[in-house]
């Protein structure tokens, strides 16, 4: 039965999600990782989804604190 769903199919419900839905990033990720689950039980198949996985910004902390960041920091611990 799964094997009868197209990606394509997939990839149009996981987009029809994001921007008609307006899901949240957390979501979609289940979402994806859920339907690659499936197909990984039940027909003991891995697909490829990873391009469906929202694209995160990297962190970075600051190179520095500045005198003010220090003080706001401490104002509230």
């Amino acid at each position: 039965m799964l094997n009868e769903i197209p990606f394509a199919e997939i990839e149009a419900f996981i987009n029809e999600k994001v921007f008609q839905d307006n899901i949240r990033a957390s979501y979609q990720r289940s979402l994806v990782g859920a339907i690659k689950k499936v197909y990984e039980l039940v027909n003991s198949q891995q697909i490829e989804l990873n391009y469906l996985y929202t694209k995160q910004k990297p962190t970075q902390l600051p190179a520095f604190f500045s005198q003010e960041d220090v003080s706001q920091a401490i104002k509230h611990y």
